[in-house]
């Protein structure tokens, strides 16, 4: 759904998994460590090449990622220690592309705005094994990425947009991926469990906890039949 393509996704450095909401830095670097592994890749070119993985769904990434994508926000997403959102602005200011920021010594990152200390951590940062390589792969990806995605504006809101739900029990006539999916389509986020800003929860037969907290917070419940009319009528 969000970069539209196996290819693509197999080769992005983690910071770039961090765009997708509930990603975070952990499930990131996991999902980069796995990608980066040759054994994985070829397990996949694998399956591709006997059938046991189709691609039938090759789309354009989404216009979503370009929310505040740039090389500023890509030196915060890979966590370098004090690279704060506005150091980074400040510090692309100055070093305009990745190769510059590779290629600058501490005292240019000082004149560039940061702290000394910042300065000197961003340095070694660098200088570590693989942080240099890693962070001009992720601006190659991001400037794919920014060439491939639709622009904001065409995007045409979903009646869901803005909306959180959760799916809970067994749907009889759905799956979870599929319901998701389709719920997603619409706008919608999916999220794995209840608060008090779950706009509505989907339950299926044998709901449990989640059931349980929505009702308790007062958050409305659709059973599986509203769903499927909700998608009839909006799809």
């Amino acid at each position: 759904q969000w970069f539209g393509d196996l290819e693509l996704i197999r080769h992005l450095p983690w910071p770039l998994f961090k765009r997708v909401p509930d990603i975070g830095g952990e499930v990131a670097r996991s999902l980069g460590h796995f990608f980066e592994q040759q054994g994985n890749q070829q397990a996949i070119d694998d399956l591709l090449q006997v059938g046991q993985v189709r691609i039938s769904d090759v789309h354009a990434p989404s216009a979503k990622l370009r929310e505040g994508l740039d090389l500023a926000q890509l030196l915060v997403e890979s966590e370098i220690p004090g690279i704060t959102r506005l150091r980074a602005e400040k510090l692309v200011a100055a070093l305009p592309g990745a190769q510059a920021v590779l290629d600058a010594e501490h005292g240019q990152f000082v004149n560039a705005g940061l702290p000394d200390d910042t300065a000197r951590g961003l340095a070694d940062w660098l200088d570590a094994d693989g942080h240099g390589a890693m962070l001009l792969a992720a601006e190659k990806a991001m400037q794919q990425i920014l060439a491939k995605a639709p622009a904001l504006a065409e995007i045409v809101a979903g009646p869901l947009d803005g909306q959180t739900v959760v799916l809970t029990g067994t749907l009889a006539q759905l799956t979870r991926d599929a319901a998701k999916e389709r719920l997603e389509a619409l706008g919608a986020k999916v999220s794995g469990s209840v608060s008090k800003k779950t706009s509505f929860v989907v339950a299926g037969t044998e709901a449990g906890s989640k059931l349980d907290k929505a009702q308790s917070l007062g958050v409305p419940v659709w059973d599986e039949d509203r769903l499927l009319a909700y998608l009839a009528e909006h799809e």
